[in-house]
This record gives structure tokens, C-alpha cells and sequence, in this order.
């Protein structure tokens, strides 16, 4: 059985996860989360899932190869992979945007053939994964432009950014009407686990922190977006801080999430 994937936003995140798929599609090992013990109950193999679907608003994305962009991340990753799926023009809804060159196609056509275009592309996938910046804390976002006309077409959502679809009660009823699946929010690596595992360990033991402080930095585009926007990096905290909640529910806890950006070393901007 092989799952149909699209991704919203070809950058850093989405990279990453396609390079890690062509590696293990070749029986290179991965050291990534695409090692993690479940894959092996599955009945799909990471082999099977296939890219069919990209969408980004960068100008200098928009018709290039998924293959060609995922290079000028990984110049090593196999050659070959994604040269056929080529790189659609998306939706951005919003006004503040990290994006110096933004290509919307709303550029081109009226909001009201939005949902014709999206439920469009979505009859080709099985699954869409939304790995574009953080978004600003707005009733309307493009995450959520997405997850609705993918959940209306039955696609289940995987949505690792911290904008709040999954647990939405309009957007949870419409998996289950649709028979989808809506996984969320916001994807989480290095700092975040390791804080929630501390947590955790100390709550086991009934100790309770007098304060919590979290520091995270990155030299990639969501990131540079966190610094720039204080409504994104709103988002992006409460989203971290989610992980004290979890383990000491209902306790009061000082806690202070930092987010910085750092220029990449090559002295290159993030695209």
C-alpha cells in the first residue's frame, strides 16, 4: 500500500524527512525519528510513502524540482529522488511574512476559487503534512486554509507547526466525518523532548521546580520568522510551554521559553 504525501512549505523541516526517506528507501541507516521503534508495527514501509504534492510561497521555490530545493540542503542527499514533483504556488494568508520574495496565488485568481483549487490537488494524496513557518496567532491562517479543504477530501493532516487545528472542534469533527486522521500540534525536537523527559522524571519522584527556563536557537526560516513577529513567537511559546501543563497539570509553574535566531554560518540567509 503506498501513502500519497504532500507537504505545505519545502524548506529545512520538509527536507530533512525526504532526505531521511530516500536514505532508508536505499537500506541506509537513519539516525532520525524515522528510526523510532513503531515504524516496525506498521504495515506500510517507509519505502512506501511516496511524495506526489508541494506547495510554498516563495517566489524562488515556485516551479523549481522538490529535488533541486532539498540539494541546496543536503548537497550529499540521492540523486534522483522527488525530480518529478515540482513545487506548486500556495496560499498565505498572512500579512506579516519573513519571505522577502512572497508568491501567493491569490496573486492570480480570487479567494473565491480557493477552495476548487486546493480540493483539486488534494484528490491525489493520502496524507498532508503542513511544515511551513510558524504562523501568527489569527483566526485565519493558511495551515488552517489547508487543513480544511484536505479534511473535506478525506486526507488525514499532520500538522507540526503550533497553530491549533488538531483539538479544534471544527476541524477534529471534520476527520471524523471524513474518515481522516488530524495529528498535532507543532513537531518537537532537541530542547523541547528533553525538557518534558526532565519534567516528567521529576514529577515521578513528586518534586515540583521552583521555575522553568527553555532556550532554543536555529538558523532556519521559522526561526528567523519567531524573532521578527512577536505574535509568531506568541504561538511558538505557548506551544512549548504546553509540556509543563502535561506534567504537572493544574500547578502554577514560572517558566520561560527563549527563541533566537542565529545567521547560518555559510553567512547565507535561510530559504
Amino acid at each position: 500500500m503506498t501513502i500519497k504525501l504532500g507537504v505545505v512549505g519545502v524548506g529545512y523541516l520538509a527536507s530533512c524527512l525526504l532526505n531521511g526517506l530516500s536514505l532508508s528507501r536505499r537500506g541506509e541507516e537513519v539516525w532520525t525519528c524515522l528510526n523510532n521503534p513503531v515504524r516496525n508495527e506498521l504495515e506500510t514501509p517507509l519505502s512506501e510513502i511516496e511524495l506526489k504534492l508541494a506547495f510554498d510561497i516563495d517566489r524562488n521555490k515556485i516551479g523549481r524540482s522538490v529535488s533541486e530545493i532539498m540539494h541546496t540542503y543536503y548537497p550529499s542527499s540521492p540523486a534522483g529522488d522527488y525530480e518529478d514533483v515540482e513545487v506548486q504556488k500556495g496560499v498565505c494568508a498572512e500579512c506579516d511574512h519573513v519571505v522577502k520574495d512572497v508568491a501567493s496565488i491569490w496573486d492570480d485568481m480570487d479567494r473565491g476559487q480557493t477552495e476548487e483549487y486546493i480540493r483539486s490537488r488534494m484528490k491525489d494524496i493520502d496524507v498532508l503534512l503542513i511544515s511551513s513557518t510558524t504562523e501568527p496567532q489569527d483566526a485565519q491562517t493558511s495551515s488552517k486554509v489547508y487543513s480544511l479543504y484536505a479534511l473535506q477530501e478525506g486526507v488525514s493532516v499532520i500538522n507540526g507547526i503550533p497553530t491549533k487545528i488538531a483539538g479544534d472542534e471544527e476541524y477534529d469533527y471534520l476527520a471524523r466525518e471524513n474518515k481522516a486522521v488530524l495529528f498535532g500540534n507543532d513537531f518537537a525536537s532537541g530542547a523541547t523532548p528533553l525538557t518534558h523527559d526532565l519534567l516528567a522524571h521529576l514529577a515521578q519522584h513528586a518534586r515540583i521546580p521552583m521555575n522553568i527556563a527553555q532556550w532554543q536557537y536555529a538558523s532556519n526560516m521559522d526561526f528567523k520568522s519567531l524573532s521578527e513577529s512577536q505574535s509568531r513567537g506568541t504561538a511558538k511559546k505557548e506551544s512549548k510551554s504546553r509540556i509543563i501543563e502535561v506534567a504537572y497539570p493544574g500547578v502554577d509553574i514560572p517558566s520561560y521559553i527563549g527563541i533566537q535566531y542565529i545567521p547560518p554560518m555559510t553567512g547565507t540567509d535561510p530559504s
